[in-house]
């Protein structure tokens, strides 16, 4: 649990890398009884990414305060959106983060788990 706690992305890094390795490491948690729900995966996965996508993390927290669940998939596709859109247009990570899903609700009320019971 210490290294996910303390995972960081690789400077110059893509998401998915990321995304797959923080995914192995809660994986591994399974087994052991250490299960996460979509909020707090979302949480562990924000902390664990480079200063540079403060913005669009900013973005999307505040698109679903109030009312709406925070919910992993739609964090990640929006990050994964994002990095998408600024390798097809060639800018850096440490240009102007825009938020796609800015206006866009969030799933209500879905509570599920990373692993399967």
């Amino acid at each position: 649990m210490k290294h996910l706690f303390n995972m960081k992305m690789i400077e110059g890094g893509s998401i998915a890398d990321h995304l797959n390795e923080f995914n192995m490491v809660n994986s591994q948690l399974c087994p052991v009884g250490v299960n996460f729900d979509v909020e707090v995966r979302a949480l562990l996965f924000w902390w664990s990414l480079l200063e540079s996508w403060n913005g669009l993390v900013m973005a999307i927290s505040n698109s679903v305060s109030g009312s709406s669940t925070l919910n992993f998939d739609d964090v990640f596709g929006a990050i994964l959106n994002e990095e998408m859109r600024q390798k097809s247009s060639g800018e850096t990570l440490g240009n102007a983060l825009t938020a796609e899903t800015r206006g866009r609700k969030m799933e209500r009320g879905k509570r599920t788990r990373f692993c399967s019971n």
